[in-house]
């Protein structure tokens, strides 16, 4: 009789971004959450050091953010004074409809 030779399953970047998600939240240590799911210890923690370097599976949890800090906030290029010592800034690129019911609701106030 043959000896079986381990087969190794190759996982798409989704699952192993759902794997690495799921082994954070798990109560289990490393080693255990490995043997729980089919995978090598030194693949997980491969994956691990994977995502930590910039190199994520295709699905990543985070989003890139601009810097706000170096910047102060930009004028904007309408200002509209109503009654009542209320005012209204407008950007350029704006929808006349929109400001129109702008006014109308601020007006009413």
């Amino acid at each position: 009789m043959q000896d079986k030779i381990p087969h190794r399953h190759h996982r798409t970047s989704a699952e192993r971004a759902r794997l690495l998600e799921a082994c954070e939240r798990s109560d289990l240590t490393r080693e255990a959450f490995a043997a729980q799911h089919g995978i090598g210890l030194s693949t997980l923690y491969q994956w691990q050091r994977q995502n930590r370097r910039g190199k994520p599976t295709e699905r990543s949890n985070l989003l890139e953010v601009p810097n706000l800090f170096g910047r102060g906030p930009a004028a904007a290029p309408y200002r509209l004074h109503l009654a009542g010592g209320r005012l209204l800034e407008v950007a350029s690129g704006f929808d006349l409809a929109e400001v129109h019911a702008l006014t109308q609701l601020l007006q009413n106030l």
